[in-house]
């Protein structure tokens, strides 16, 4: 029996997009978009056994993660989709190439047609050690693979990828003013895009809805610095002859990706139309009362590249 040999290096992947390099120097995954087809079933005359063959062909979502610094293309894309609707929902073609150890490529995919459905801003988190990362997933119409060596990759310095640490940011209310958060859970965009048949093809198409669902905004707030959210939350959802009647009490959220330094701003989300709707009371380890955690609505949602972190 011939020795096994441990050739692949699942972390050696590069995204092309529409013929150029997506310039994602730091492609931390890729997966699905492999086809499925439903299965119909057919009576043959006086057979006690059915036929079944298969009939409509359908792709999985694409599913990419990308380091904040190395994705300048996705960023890019997703700044369109909330800044300017209108254009961003062409659609794009692109390969997937998977490499050895030795960076030659092994394994080519290709689809065609694809559209950003969703994508996830990562979680912050005073006490994480972790890298940023930007999740998107694409909704492809068509697939083909195939099993070669090729060219070599040339992967891309990683180096800013180490600035992007999601312990590293700052929150502002407009309203507010600066707050001071332990924590900032992910947003999630879904982004509408609709399935429909054509006669006498079998895979679907898909066009865009216009639709964007917004996340909700989910922050915790040390006990010791939560008196002005707080007072924010009992005008607008407790206070009887409250404002919440009028939307008065809507604000906006301005966060900022920074670097290790804290000095300098790498990224800004800014959600728009911010508005109360639930808090709690965080424990902390020793069931002491630690933290206040806040839930609210978020309106719109604005990405900016304000700094020099986005390669």
């Amino acid at each position: 029996m011939p020795p096994v040999r441990h050739h692949f290096a699942g972390h050696h992947i590069a995204l092309i997009v529409d013929g150029d390099d997506a310039k994602t120097a730091y492609l931390k995954s890729a997966e699905g978009g492999m086809y499925k087809a439903a299965t119909t079933e057919e009576p043959g005359g006086g057979h006690n056994l059915r036929g079944k063959h298969a009939s409509v062909r359908e792709l999985d979502a694409l599913s990419f993660e990308f380091g904040m610094s190395g994705a300048k293309w996705a960023l890019g894309l997703v700044q369109k989709i909330v800044n300017k609707p209108s254009e961003a929902h062409v659609p794009f073609n692109g390969s997937i190439l998977h490499a050895d150890s030795n960076f030659k490529t092994q394994y080519s995919y290709e689809f065609s047609r694809a559209r950003v459905t969703e994508f996830t801003l990562p979680k912050l988190d005073a006490k994480s050690k972790d890298h940023a990362t930007l999740k998107m997933k694409c909704q492809p119409e068509t697939m083909d693979f195939s099993i070669a060596e090729a060219a070599k990759l040339h992967p891309g310095k990683i180096d800013k990828q180490k600035q992007w640490l999601t312990s590293a940011f700052d929150l502002t209310l407009t309203a507010d003013g600066p707050v001071v958060v332990s924590s900032i859970e992910a947003l999630t965009v879904k982004i509408g895009a609709k399935a429909y048949q054509i006669g006498g093809v079998q895979n679907p198409q898909y066009t865009a809805t216009g639709k964007l669902d917004m996340p909700k905004f989910s922050f915790v707030v040390p006990m010791m610095h939560a008196k002005k959210v707080l007072a924010w939350f009992k005008k607008a959802i407790v206070k009887e002859g409250g404002t919440a009647e009028d939307g008065g009490y809507e604000q906006d959220a301005i966060i900022d990706y920074l670097d290790p330094s804290k000095k300098k701003t790498l990224y800004t989300v800014t959600l728009t139309g911010i508005g109360p709707e639930s808090f709690s009371v965080v424990k902390g380890s020793n069931e002491a009362t630690a933290a206040m955690k806040f839930d609210c609505y978020v309106t719109g949602m604005k990405l900016e590249a304000t700094g020099a972190g986005v390669i």
